[in-house]
Formats: C-alpha cells, structure tokens, sequence
C-alpha cells in the first residue's frame, strides 16, 4: 500500500509542475485564478495522500527540523496578524486578480510538509527539478512564440503563459537555476539537453521585461562561480595555517623595486593568484551592482542613461513613493502590520497626491502590492512577521550547506554544486523579489525548493518505495505456514488493517476521515472556486446578451464562494454606473439587486477606500438617472444624501486622494451647492496643483455656471498638465468654454474632434460652422453648414441664411 501510495503522490507532483502552463481563456484573470484552483487542488491530493501513508509507515511522517518550524512560523504568524487586521476575508481569499491569501499560503506550506517529509532522497528531486526545466522550456517557447498565439494568449503582455513579464521573470529563474545544474553535473546527452532548455530560457528572460530577475540571475550565476572556486582546490581554504607557496615570503625580503607591484603584494599577503582573482571579481562585482542598485533605485537619470540598453529599463517609477508611503503605515502597525492582503488599506490610508503624476511618481493610482517582499510582509504582519520571513532563507541556507558540506573534509569538495545552486537560486528569488511579488506560482516553485532542502536534509534519509508496513510479517507467516490463502487488491488492504498492529481501527477512521475532508476541499477549493470564476467572467462578457442575465450570473458567482468577492462586487458596480449613465432600463428588480450586492460590498469592507468610493460613485449615478430619467426628485435627493455619506466614508479613510474630492464635488454639483463643488476641487488642486483631472472639473464646474472666462483658464491648465480628454463630452465642454470667450481657434480644435466623434450631431456642425465664419475660413463653414443640412432637414431654413452672410462678408 505504501509503495502505491508513494508512486501515486509521485505522479500527482510531477503533475502540479505543470501549473505554470495551466491557461483557461473561459475565466476571469485567465492567467492567474486557474493556476491557483489548479495548485490548490493537487496540493490537497498530496496532502491527503500523504497524511494516509504516514498512518501506514511512520517513516513517512514529517521530520522536524528549524525549516520546518520557520515555515510553520511564518503562517501562524500570517494568520494571527490577519486576524487582528483589517480584513479577514481578504486576507483569506484575497482577490482572483492575485489570488495569493492565507489560503494560498496555507496550501503551500502543506504542499512543503507532505513533499519533505516523503521524498528524502537526492534522485528523487532531481527529478522532479527536471520536469520543472522542462516546464519552464516550454514556458520559454510560449514566450518567443507570443505574436503568433495572440487569440490563445489574450493580453498576455510578454508574459507567455503567466500574463505578465514579471511573473514570468520571477518564475522562470527557478527553472533557469536547475538547468545550470544539470548542465554542470550531468554528461553526455543529459548535458546537451539541460544546455539548449537553459540557453532557451535564458535568452526568453533576457528579451523580457523582467529586470529585476534579469539581475538576480547574474549575481546567483556569480555567488556559483566563486562557490566552484571556493570548493574545487583552487583557493587554499586554511592559507593562514598552511603555505600555499613552497616557502613563506616576508615583506622583508621582497625587492624595494618591486614593492609596488602586484607580484610583490600577492606574495606579502601569502595568496595564491587564484586569490588575488576571486577578490577582484567579487570587488567588481558589489561595485557594479551597487553603483546599478544605487542609480535604480535614487531614478538617477545620469547613471540610467549609462546602463545598456536591457539595464535601462530599471526604472521602478512610483515604487520608491509606495515603499516611502507604506513606511508610515508600517509605524502604525509595527509588531503585526494591517493583515494579510490589506497592503492597499494600509496605502490609501497615507497616499502621496503626487501619485497620478507620471514623471515623479509614475502616474499609477492604486497600489494592492508594495511590489517589494520586504515591504509587502512588513506592512501584511509587522516585525513579527519579517522576522519569521527571514527565518526561512536563513534556516534553509543553513541546512543547506549544514549536511555533510565541510570544508575541512577532502570529499565535500565533490558536493558543492547542489547546495551552491539552490543557495544561489534562494538568493535570486529573494533579491528579485525586492521589485514585483509573489503570486500562486512563485509560491509554488519557492515553497517546492524548500520541501526540496527540508528532504534532503533530514537526518533519517528515506529508502525504497517498498517498505514493508512494519507489521505485515504476520500476515507473511500465516501465508509461508499455508494458513492464509494469497491476499491482493482490496482484501489486502484490509488484512493489513486487521493483522497490523500500527494500523489499527483508529488509523482507518483517520484515513477516511482525510479522504472526505479531501472530498469537501476539492469541492468547495476546487469546483466552487472555478465556477465562480466562469461566472464573474460570463457576466462580463460582452455575448452575454443583457443585464438581467448578466445579474443571474453575477449574483451566483457571489453565492459559489466568497473568493474574490470584494473585486467582483466592484467591477460589477463600476460596470452598472456606466449603464445608469447610458440611462438604459433596468428590468423588474434589477436595479434593487445591485444596489443591495454595492451596500453589502461596503458594509463587509468598511475599511477598503475602493469600496466606499465606488458606493458613493454608484449612489450620485443614481441621483442623475432618478432626475434625468423619472423627473424624479425625492428619490434622487434620497440617493444624493446616501452618496454623500459614503463619500465621507471614503474621504476619512484617505484624506489626501483626489478621487474622493472629485467624486464629493460631484455630489455637490448635483445639490446645486456650487461654492461648495468649488471649495472642494480647490482644495484637490492644492493637494497637487500638476494633477490635470482637478483642473478639468474645475473647468467644467465653472462652465456649468455660465463662468467661461474661468473655465477656459482651468481647461488650459488641465491641458499643460498632460490631461487627456478621452470622451466626446470633455471635448465639447471644453469647446464650448474657448467658443464662448471668443477664442475661435482654440474651439475650432476641439468641436473638429467632436466632430469626428459625433459626425451625426447636427448641432456640433452648425456650431463649427459658426466658429469657421469668425475665422473668415467660409469655405469650411460653408461645408459644415451644408453637413447640417444633410444631417437634418429642419435647418434648411437657417443653413440658407447662413450662406447668404457667407456671401455678403465675401
């Protein structure tokens, strides 16, 4: 049964390998949400698995050892900073755009317990580590072949089968790594075929955006370099102790002349040349990477501008106000942080207006990720937290070179590879993963290198397979004696049950007891996650043919399960505020619905920003569609004060974000309360005066009170400041202000661009062709005159007016 047993998690782990290639275009975030249903899934089939063969054979129960306690350590203390967070559920199940929560966590630390406590031996993982190059062999040829499998790939943004090329990076040095090592220790063919996969997936993270792990190869590649040095005789380990010339030369005796040389300080510090060469390339070494490392991360221009081409592209834009915002945050919570998951609390909380300029501080808004570990598990669980982080590099490093890697000992020279690569290998994880994050993949490869060192490191190596349940010698005599007949399949199984005493009726109770948990795991991890994750991805799907379908599937997907419900809740949201905006109709309760699943996205995430906001955004687009659709006033003032109340929420959550004033100024606008509008948009302004958003709505608030010579001015700052109008109606307002003051060029511009948008609007021509007649171009009005005409019939009267004082200014 054990050696069935074991030959079954064997498979079943080769088969896990594969999780970076798992794709499913039929669900929501294709390239991530798949991956982690598909990790979750085999993970608690090897853990069930192997929970029943440790009950059979105690040799196969986990072995407790500093990593073991470092892993363990790290997700208590996960889970209990979570609980003192800010959101639970988050924390758990975090979003299907990330898909990284405690639950994820929690797999992988059982997918470490059950892979070292199972397979202890060296043959064993190495080939394991061989399917996971051959995987991320295949991962590379995607990549190259990405322009081709466009309609496969959807949006994969150079990032083959991980969607990203940044998960892509920070996944492929871990296949790139054992590559090397097969490369380095096998002959022959073996050699050959671990050459052309790494030589492939290198060249697939050279030609990707992935910089961070680009550098994190190389100085892995360096620390293995220096290990081979270190460890193959060429440096003379005890050269204190032990001449490595054929006689000692004292400083004394070294000829004056020569006092300055190289030779001469080679032999006063008693140092091989070889010495001399491994401290060279380690000073040039630290001295490159930092003066990297230093223009990086200070975004000085001038040593950018220096780096080669691939370098060049290390610019972490608004990473650096992230890391400086989430400091505070961390001093708020330092001994167990926000939580798992809550980083973007924790950001709003102290966000840095500066944050939606682009040239300092990259123009990106909302931050879920610090994009650096540190960070991140900093602000998730605290000091506490980071410690016990640390802890797993430090103790697996340590049981890692711990095993029998003696540098006084003769034979260890022969086995520095294995430890150096995957000391290597840790560190480059560790330092890419000071720029990007981890997701379902990552976790998977990082957490099976530990299993990895957890197993081969355990100080009761495994054997055979077959080893016999310790107690099935009675079941053998009663057959040698010819008192019981040969026994298979099944009714085996059950005489071991019977006739061995280490399994007993409590062991069998046990087994079954895991296999229903098991059951109920792969139905409520697996079958409800992934339903829930087809229908989050049907009701947005543009076949999906209208909005009453859209919230039967909408509102089942909530009711699969509660992963990913929060962003569910928002999108879904966002997507109603564009429809009362088109003032479309909302069938029988529909409306109601929706509403109720916002209210309940708020009250169920009091402290998350996006949530609040995107209430309040829902509650004043009700306002306008009771009033531009119904006439109804009551209903929309009901709206109006529920806007303003969520809208406040969001403002005490993060007081410095200009989304919330835009939006709060809008609910004002809607109560007529224009000094009001204006003292809020003000204020947005003062927070960033070079945000053109505020400027904007400043502009169009003032446009609404008949104010244009204001108007034009904000407009024109909210251009200078790089807004980008990208809707018909931002063109004509701003049209309209420069038409109304007399600035006929300026408006001629922007009604050409509603024009071109809006070719079928009569009034847009007409208003054109006005503008054109100030300009004295007539043969432009004249032609957007007689565009009016052919639009609409009813303008005859006023187009031939219009021609004849076109003909008398000619």
């Amino acid at each position: 049964m054990s050696n069935l047993l074991i030959k079954t998690i064997t498979c079943v782990t080769h088969l896990l390998l594969l999780t970076p290639l798992v794709i499913a275009p039929w669900f929501v975030y294709p390239f991530v949400a798949p991956k982690a249903i598909f990790f979750w899934v085999i993970s608690e089939i090897i853990f069930a698995l192997w929970i029943c063969l440790a009950i059979l054979n105690k040799k196969y129960r986990f072995k407790e050892s500093v990593l073991f306690y470092s892993v363990v350590g790290f997700v208590l203390v996960s889970f209990i900073s979570s609980l003192k967070g800010v959101n639970l559920t988050l924390s758990l199940f975090s979003t299907f755009e990330r898909m990284t929560g405690l639950i994820t966590l929690t797999h992988a630390a059982a997918l470490f317990i059950a892979l070292s406590s199972i397979f202890t031996t060296i043959k064993k993982w190495r080939q394991f580590a061989r399917t996971a190059v051959f995987v991320g062999f295949l991962a590379a040829i995607v990549f190259f072949l990405d322009d081709y499998l466009g309609e496969y790939l959807p949006q994969s943004r150079r990032g083959s089968t991980l969607g990203n090329s940044s998960f892509f990076g920070s996944y492929i040095i871990f296949p790139i790594f054992f590559a090397f090592y097969f490369f380095l220790r096998d002959r022959g063919l073996s050699r050959i075929f671990a050459f052309i996969q790494g030589l492939v997936i290198f060249f697939a993270l050279y030609f990707s955006h992935a910089t961070g792990a680009f550098y994190s190869f190389w100085i892995g590649i360096i620390f293995v370099m220096i290990s081979y040095l270190f460890f193959n005789n060429i440096f003379d380990l005890n050269f204190f102790s032990r001449m490595p010339f054929r006689q000692r030369v004292k400083p004394s005796d070294i000829p004056k002349e020569r006092v300055f040389g190289l030779a001469s300080l080679v032999q006063a510090l008693a140092l091989k040349p070889s010495w001399v060469v491994a401290i060279l390339v380690v000073l040039i070494t630290v001295s490159l990477s930092s003066f990297i490392a230093y223009g990086t991360l200070t975004q000085n221009e001038k040593i950018l501008n220096f780096l080669p081409a691939k370098l060049h592209q290390s610019r972490i834009g608004a990473r650096l106000v992230v890391w400086s915002t989430s400091w505070q945050a961390i001093k708020e919570r330092p001994v167990l942080g926000w939580g798992f998951e809550n980083f973007q609390t924790a950001y709003v909380a102290n966000y840095n207006p500066c944050m939606p300029i682009p040239e300092e501080c990259g123009g990106e808004i909302w931050f879920d990720k610090a994009h650096n570990a540190i960070v991140d598990t900093l602000v998730a669980s605290g000091f506490a937290g980071l410690l016990a982080y640390f802890s797993i590099f430090g103790t697996a490093t340590f049981l890692i070179w711990r095993k029998g890697y003696n540098v006084s000992a003769p034979m260890s020279r022969k086995k520095w590879l294995l430890p150096a690569i995957l000391t290597a290998l840790l560190a480059a994880y560790f330092i890419q993963n000071l720029f990007v994050f981890d997701m379902p993949t990552t976790y998977l490869m990082f957490f099976f290198v530990l299993a990895m060192v957890g197993g081969i490191t355990t100080k009761k190596l495994g054997g055979d397979y077959a080893t016999a349940i310790p107690a099935r010698a009675g079941i053998d005599r009663l057959i040698a004696k010819g008192r019981l007949p040969r026994i298979q399949g099944l009714s085996s199984i059950l005489a071991d049950a019977i006739f061995n005493k280490s399994f007993n009726l409590k062991s069998l109770i046990v087994c079954l007891f895991t296999l229903a948990v098991l059951v109920s795991g792969l139905y409520f991890f697996g079958y409800r996650s992934l339903l829930s994750a087809h229908l989050v991805w049907e009701s947005m799907h543009t076949t999906v043919p209208n909005i009453e379908n859209r919230l039967k599937l909408y509102t089942a997907s909530l009711k699969a399960t509660p992963l990913g419900a929060i962003q569910t809740r928002q999108s879904f949201t966002n997507n109603a505020i564009l429809w009362l905006e088109q003032e479309v109709n909302f069938p029988g309760e529909t409306l109601k619905i929706i509403e109720r699943e916002a209210e309940k996205m708020a009250k169920e995430n009091p402290y998350d920003l996006r949530s609040n906001l995107v209430l309040g955004n829902f509650y004043n687009a009700m306002t306008k569609y009771f009033i531009l659709k119904f006439k109804d006033r009551d209903t929309a003032q009901i709206y109006l004060d529920k806007a303003r109340l969520s809208l406040e929420k969001a403002f005490e959550l993060s007081p410095t974000n200009q989304q919330v004033y835009l939006s709060l100024s809008q609910n004002f606008i809607f109560r007529k309360d224009y000094k009001t509008a204006e003292k809020i948009l003000q204020e947005a302004i003062d927070l960033e005066p070079r945000y053109g958003d505020s400027h904007y709505n400043l502009g169009d608030l003032y446009v609404i009170i008949k104010n244009f010579d204001k108007a034009a001015v904000k407009f024109d700052d909210a251009l200078l400041s790089g807004y980008r109008v990208d809707t018909v109606g931002k063109a004509s307002q701003i049209a309209q202000a420069y038409y109304e003051i007399g600035q006929y060029e300026k408006a001629a511009k922007w009604y050409e661009e509603v024009v071109v948008k809006k070719p079928k609007d009569p009034d847009a021509h007409w208003t054109l062709a006005a503008i054109y007649r100030e300009l004295n171009e007539f043969d432009k009005a004249k032609f957007q005159a007689e565009i009016v005409l052919k639009i609409d019939k009813k303008y005859a009267g006023a187009v031939k007016e219009f021609l004849k004082t076109l003909k008398k200014i000619d």
